[in-house]
């Protein structure tokens, strides 16, 4: 049985007055005042803003907004998000995986556990760059040069790339809207043992 449920409101809710670091960030947004020196990405499509993002998901916050950027952020390893958290971009603001990263552009954080409960992603186009990561894996050995296939016996192991853009396991309560996938390697989203769930 699916259930929807609703997303996380700590981006646009109660709490996110212009005292909070959040709202400060948000206020500044609205008043064009933000740029993303504020949180330590740059959003310039060139540099590496992976560890930037990764240390906001990283503090606990229930909301981490990523304002609209310079040209695109850039990110070289998979975002790992953890419960009770939600990540919000606006909608046209562009994030691409770096070329060779041949990694999931974001999973959660303990997919193989299965601790993970009310995440929440909003927002934002999603961008593999398909043509400059690894091949579909399963023809990885057709590759050039040839990149051995990612699992011999071609059965199912947790962790191993896949060529998919998002990949969630282990969910109770997952949350997806308004977010645009693009040239995904294989498949744009997977996910696996998810409960309780909304696509929009």
């Amino acid at each position: 049985m699916f259930v929807a449920i609703a997303a996380l409101s700590a981006c646009m809710g109660a709490g996110m007055g212009a005292a909070t670091p959040e709202g400060v960030l948000r206020e500044k947004a609205y008043e064009g005042r933000l740029s993303v020196r504020d949180f330590g990405a740059r959003g310039d499509g060139v540099t590496d803003d992976t560890a930037a993002i990764q240390a906001r998901l990283d503090e606990g916050r229930s909301c981490v907004y990523l304002p609209p950027p310079k040209d695109h952020y850039v990110i070289s390893k998979t975002l790992r998000i953890g419960s009770d958290t939600e990540l919000r971009l606006d909608r046209f603001s562009v994030i691409r995986l770096a070329p060779k990263s041949d990694c999931p552009m974001i999973e959660n954080k303990s997919y193989v556990k299965g601790a993970d409960r009310r995440i929440s992603l909003t927002g934002g186009i999603w961008d593999m760059d398909n043509v400059r990561q690894a091949p579909n894996p399963g023809w990885a050995h057709l590759a050039t040069p040839p990149r051995p296939k990612c699992n011999p016996r071609g059965e199912y192991s947790a962790g191993q790339y896949r060529g998919n853009a998002f990949y969630f396991e282990n969910v109770s309560n997952l949350v997806v809207r308004g977010v645009t996938i693009r040239n995904p390697v294989t498949d744009g989203f997977q996910m696996c043992r998810v409960r309780f769930f909304k696509i929009e």
